[in-house]
Parts: structure tokens; sequence; C-alpha cells
């Protein structure tokens, strides 16, 4: 199969272009950076509106599309909500459009966000509490109406991950050293021996700081060729989470990463950042439900351990 996968030289996205390649699929990938990894076919550097890229996928004849790509800092669309809609509501319309008009009517796997949801100390489920409380949520979640209507006007067959805290790292790819998320936080400080900084100690949970659904990157990967078979076998639009349901605080994991990695990592308190929910953790059920995928990699210390084998071939810790 040829698969575009958009945001291709991001974290996920360099993650699914090396499983896709070693599935012996064809992928072209497309990102206005510069691929740091050769997990693909052809690489289009350009922004997603852009015509060319629309233009490159139907000549490859692309068979689907997995799109990644987006502006995904959650305290940065607090500060400059303008740039979160115009790069993951207008540039994701621009590019189907673009698509459409050059004929293509392939499925589509869409990278949402857990960030749809509004404040809950429960499990989420898919059709209850959406309220996104930031402008990168609520981004994701227009985008999520865009692609059912693309689905119910247009008959592109769509499901939409909601995905939760994606860790770990796959071999040789894995977050980027400016990654904002927590646990490249964590391999930061320990091999630089800086402190860790934790956003949130008087929260309504258990310890006090943000508690968290971490799921492997690969489980999450992996979880896009199980979507993509049920789109070929029951065509329609789905939305469904992707996570654990166990949640993880960000103090319980500093504290396994310490253990794990036997780094003294120096724990810093700090408020909370805005837009920044205190719990937030997946109820799974759904997909598990309707394509019996199994997570087999999100256990926390195999995310922890496969991060900081990563980090340090790629940093010589």
């Amino acid at each position: 199969m040829r698969i575009l996968i958009t945001g291709s030289s991001g974290y996920i996205g360099s993650v699914l272009c090396k499983l896709a390649t070693e599935k012996g699929h064809t992928v072209i990938g497309v990102d206005t950076k510069k691929s740091t990894h050769k997990y693909f076919d052809h690489f289009i550097n350009s922004d997603i509106g852009m015509n060319e890229v629309a233009y490159e996928a139907t000549n490859y004849k692309v068979d689907a599309v997995f799109h990644l790509a987006a502006s995904a800092d959650v305290t940065d669309s607090t500060r400059r909500p303008s740039l979160y809609y115009h790069n993951n509501i207008g540039a994701t319309a621009k590019l189907f459009d673009n698509l459409l008009l050059q004929g293509w009517s392939g499925p589509v796997i869409f990278s949402s966000t857990a960030a749809v949801y509004g404040p809950s100390n429960l499990p989420n489920i898919e059709k209850v509490n959406i309220d996104p409380p930031n402008a990168y949520g609520n981004s994701k979640w227009m985008c999520e109406e865009f692609f059912k209507d693309l689905y119910v006007i247009n008959n592109i067959p769509t499901i939409a991950f909601r995905y939760f805290n994606v860790a770990g790292a796959y071999g040789d790819v894995g977050d980027h050293i400016d990654s904002h998320h927590v646990l490249q936080k964590l391999c930061y400080s320990a091999k630089n021996n800086q402190p860790f900084f934790m956003f949130g100690h008087e929260l309504p949970t258990s310890d006090g700081s943000c508690v968290r659904d971490y799921i492997h990157v690969l489980d999450v990967c992996e979880a896009h060729f199980t979507a993509l078979e049920l789109l070929q076998k029951d065509p329609g639009y789905y939305t469904f989470n992707l996570g654990t349901m166990d949640g993880v605080s960000v103090k319980e994991l500093a504290t396994r990463f310490i253990e794990r990695t036997g780094k003294n990592v120096k724990i810093k308190d700090a408020e909370p950042r805005p837009g920044d929910p205190f719990f937030l953790v997946a109820n799974p059920t759904l997909f598990k439900r309707v394509t019996g995928f199994e997570y087999k990699h999100s256990n926390i210390n195999n995310i922890i351990d496969s991060a900081w084998d990563w980090y340090r071939r790629d940093h010589a810790v």
C-alpha cells in the first residue's frame, strides 16, 4: 500500500514511517522540517496546504493518508491560538480539498488528541465530556468535525484517534531533543544534571501532581494499521481513544524513571501550566472491542526503558 504520512519528521511520524516501511508499504512523507530519518520512499519538504503536496501525493497514487501534521503544544496554544487554528484547521482543510480536486478518495487516519476532553476525574469515553480547555484541543475537535463532514459528503472513510500521552521510542527513532513531553524532559535532566520541573504539586490527585495515561509510541503506530483494516472492511467515520486506562502521576513517573535508569534527577515543584488538566486518562474499551487491538508495549517500565535507551543511543549518555 502507498501511504502519505504528514508530519513524517515528527516524533510519532518518524516511528510510523519506520513501522510502515518494515511492513512493506511505500511511504511518501511530508513535513516542513527536513527528515532526520530515511524511512520513506519519497519525501516532500513542504507545508501540507501547498498545492504541490496533493499533486505529488496523487502522482504517487497514494492509497491512504496518515494525517499527523499539526502544531501541538498545549501551553503555546493558550498564548497564540491563531497559529493553531491556522495550522491545524486551515492547512488540514486545504490539503484534503486539494486531494479531492485531484480525484483522491482513500481512507484517512487522523491524529486527534485527548485535549478535546474537559476536566474530569474519571477515564474519558469517546462520546462524553467534549469540552476542550485550550486552543490546541479545540482546533483538533474542529478537525474531527471536518472529517465527519468529509465522510458524509465526500465518502472519505476516516478514523480519528484521540491520543493520550504518547511516550517511549522504537529503536533508532524517538522523541526530539526540544520536545516538551515529560519523559523527554526527564531524559534531558538526567543527562545534563539539570532539575526536572514538575508543573503542579498541590492538585486534587493522590500525590498532588498531574495524572496521565502513557501509551507506547509503537502501540500508537500499530493501531494505525489495525484502523486501516477496519476501514477497508467496514468504511465509515469512527472516533477512538488510544490509551490504557492506567493513570500514572508525574511524580510517580519521575520516581520510576530514577529507579529504572539509576540517575539522580532533582525534582523541583513549579506552578501548573495554563490549559493543563490535572487528570487525563483514557477509557480505551471501544477500539479494543471493535477491532480486537492489543496494547503489547505500553507497560510503563517498557516505555521508560525504550525512551532512555534511545536517548542514550542518540546522545551518548
